[in-house]
């Protein structure tokens, strides 16, 4: 897995214009995320760390799973995945488009969708329930799903139907899906998944 990430972060660094080294470090997220080096050290903020979560162990990354938070805002989120849900995010997206990184994609499982936690990234739209989604907010999530694929070699398409195999998706490369594509819940509440990536230069 190790030298496929290294390959694949090779690649979006000879896009981006930068030195191909295989390390996903400062001056590959700064240019990644088109702002010049020095003016950032990761390319999105950080966030409060949630205490459910499990330890990766090299598992692929197959999926990205967008849903939404059903709260008013970040702290609500946090507040809903810290007590009793025992549910978390690796991030979130808020009203304004700030994105924040609450787990470590490539360290920490997330728990935030049954079947897809072992390979797949969650995150979380801060967004209540029937309200719109601020264009600042989908055009945040179109360069996240489309950052995280170019780094992580998911597929930058849509879903098909789930398959599972003993409780988990079925192995192939997935894709990006909302959390309603893969069991039955409303949730990502009609987030526009496809119109984000449609709109993005790179």
């Amino acid at each position: 897995m190790v030298d496929a990430m290294s390959e694949r972060i090779r690649s979006v660094q000879r896009l981006v214009g930068v030195d191909p080294d295989g390390i996903m470090g400062p001056k590959t997220s700064a240019a990644m995320a088109g702002r010049t080096e020095g003016e950032i050290l990761h390319p999105w903020a950080r966030g409060a760390a949630l205490p459910h979560s499990g330890d990766r162990r090299e598992r692929e990354i197959r999926y990205i799973v967008v849903h939404h938070s059903d709260t008013r805002d970040l702290a609500g989120m946090v507040r809903a995945m810290s007590g009793s849900r025992q549910v978390s995010t690796h991030y979130s997206i808020d009203l304004d488009g700030t994105i924040r990184e609450h787990l470590d994609p490539w360290e920490r499982v997330a728990w935030h969708c049954v079947g897809a936690n072992l390979h797949g990234i969650g995150l979380d739209l801060i967004h209540r329930r029937g309200a719109p989604f601020p264009p600042a907010q989908v055009k945040a999530l179109g360069e996240l799903l489309r950052w995280l694929c170019l780094a992580t070699g998911v597929p930058e398409r849509l879903c098909p139907a789930p398959v599972k195999v003993k409780g988990q998706l079925a192995a192939q490369p997935w894709g990006i899906c909302g959390h309603g594509d893969l069991q039955p819940t409303r949730c990502p509440d009609g987030a526009p998944i496809a119109e984000a990536l449609a709109d993005l230069p790179w």
